[in-house]
């Protein structure tokens, strides 16, 4: 009876300091699939770049490339800190990380709405 008495005491003791602590995020939890090592790409008017899905293809890889620097950069920030400073950087990142996805799927939308309206009326 000790033993569990002690035990759970210990356990009590611990836990808290596990409890309040974030995990670091990470990069995939926000960037869209298949854009988890995108690697900017410098627009070079390549012969290719006459077709316009090659280049809205290489505009998006870059803003994905762009975004993921970002968010290392951020995150090397926020894990040079300790304890609170480090948990309200972390939240702050994913704040920021989930706005910057609600605008980005916005734009999308809405660019997909006026493209297929032009589609159409023509």
């Amino acid at each position: 009876m000790k033993k569990i008495l002690i035990i759970t005491l210990l356990f009590g003791l611990i836990s808290p300091v596990f409890a309040d602590s974030l995990i670091a995020p990470k990069w995939t939890d926000f960037c869209e699939n298949g854009y988890e090592n995108a690697v900017y790409k410098p627009d070079n008017n390549g012969i290719l770049d006459i077709f316009s899905f090659v280049k809205s293809e290489k505009v998006k890889n870059n803003y994905w490339a762009k975004r993921r620097e970002s968010f290392d950069s951020y995150l090397k920030n926020c894990n040079e800190l300790i304890d609170d400073a480090q948990n309200a950087c972390y939240s702050e990142l994913i704040k920021l990380e989930n706005e910057k996805n609600d605008l980005y799927y916005a734009k999308r939308k809405q660019l997909l709405y006026k493209n297929n309206i032009d589609i159409h009326l023509k």
